[in-house]
């Protein structure tokens, strides 16, 4: 185990995972009110009623996320042979839904939500992925049970 540090390891499943997981629930809080709409929940779903809907999915999705992320750190805390394909697998999904939501939620408010804060959070999951599967790669003997 001395082969390669293991901090980033650490971190991962001792704070990333488990808050990552608080923050899907807080999302899914979220989209479940219509929160993100600042008190503007009842016009926004006026004008544009498969927001409403498609809240709900995401809400869903938040909450899928979430119980994901706990068994994914269950997995790599374990050092599972599949725990950082799992991982991987968190990273890709998260970044899935949010496109699919900015190309929904335009489609249905005829807006472009599709922002420079959008597009880099789904750049950081890109960047999460390749570095994260370079890092576990590395460290693949581990990971066997």
């Amino acid at each position: 185990m001395d082969k390669y540090p293991m901090k980033w390891y650490k971190f991962i499943i001792y704070v990333q995972l488990f808050l990552t997981a608080l923050l899907n629930l807080g999302s899914a809080v979220s989209y479940f009110t219509g929160n993100q709409y600042r008190g503007n929940v009842d016009a926004v779903y006026a004008t544009f009623p498969g927001m409403k809907t498609l809240d709900t999915l995401m809400g869903v999705a938040s909450i899928a996320v979430a119980v994901f992320g706990v068994i994914v750190r269950q997995k790599l805390a374990g050092f599972k042979k599949e725990g950082p394909r799992w991982y991987l697998i968190l990273f890709g999904v998260s970044a899935v839904a949010s496109v699919l939501y900015l190309i929904a939620g335009s489609n249905i408010t005829g807006i472009n939500l599709m922002d420079s804060s959008s597009v880099s959070s789904i750049a950081v999951s890109i960047v999460m992925i390749v570095v994260n599967k370079s890092y576990f790669d590395k460290r693949q003997e581990l990971f066997v049970n």
